[in-house]
């Protein structure tokens, strides 16, 4: 495939400032782990809508560019907050702060709920996913506005609403 191929699948998916192959190959892990893991409790026109996004994406075989990746998600396939070239320290800064909340909360239900109370963090580090976790939807906020200087995803006019 070529990259323009997959530079156009990636634009259909999502609207961001800044492009990269590794969104694609990403994108393709994060939504065969939504399928699998939050299927059975999805409604049918938000699962036909995912399974068709990986089909588009699966037939590219991307090596990631960017070593360090995080992706803010909510529902089936929303995507909040991408952030591609993250260091190692701010990785591990994500990583342990998040798991230190998680760790002082109730454990969230997500293989029980309706998919649209999920919010999840992934995390990936060269083409492995190294930290993912499921959030109660209060977290949207508190992550993008954490990622807000790196995150490439743009939600159009919306933008210009506050001057």
């Amino acid at each position: 495939m070529s990259k323009s191929q997959i530079k156009e699948a990636v634009k259909s998916l999502v609207n961001v400032s800044q492009y990269s192959d590794d969104i694609a190959h990403d994108l393709k892990f994060i939504y065969s782990d939504r399928i699998h893991h939050y299927g059975k409790n999805a409604d049918e026109f938000e699962l036909y809508r995912i399974k068709k996004h990986y089909e588009l994406l699966s037939p590219f075989s991307i090596i990631p560019e960017n070593k360090n990746r995080i992706y803010v998600v909510t529902g089936m396939e929303c995507i909040m907050a991408i952030c591609l070239g993250i260091s190692d320290t701010s990785k591990n800064k994500i990583i342990n702060g998040v798991s230190l909340e998680v760790n002082l909360s109730d454990p969230f239900p997500s293989h029980t709920i309706e998919p649209n109370y999920i919010t999840t963090l992934y995390v990936f580090t060269d083409d492995k996913v190294v930290y993912s976790t499921d959030l109660f939807p209060y977290w949207i906020g508190v992550l993008v506005q954490s990622f807000r200087k790196k995150n490439i995803i743009r939600h159009g006019d919306c933008e210009h609403w506050l001057d």
